[in-house]
């Protein structure tokens, strides 16, 4: 299984777009942070609907001060087999903890 970290600025479409071609590899796991919090837009290139879940659900888990792995992957969505994506802030209401 091969481990990937890399950043993509200001540029959502072409992170989306290098995102799932390396999810199509067979030894590759991608995790797609959308972490633009004041305008997200990861969810609507790849067609993930606009639920809750994502950055807004890793909010709770700062009550135990700290987040764990296993919460960054619950509050992800799955966008196909080896590719989830953790959505940006989709309500004003949480603009506070920006």
């Amino acid at each position: 299984m091969s481990e990937l970290m890399m950043t993509v600025w200001g540029n959502a479409l072409f992170g989306c777009e290098l995102a799932v071609i390396l999810a199509r590899r067979p030894d590759m796991t991608v995790m797609l942070f959308d972490a633009d919090l004041l305008a997200p837009a990861a969810d609507i290139f790849l067609g993930v609907s606009k639920s809750s879940g994502g950055i807004e659900s890793l909010f709770a888990c700062t009550d135990r001060r700290r987040i764990r792995v296993g919460d960054v992957w619950d509050a992800s969505c799955q966008v196909q087999k080896g590719f989830h994506v953790l959505k940006g802030n989709t309500s004003i209401e949480n603009y506070e903890y920006y």
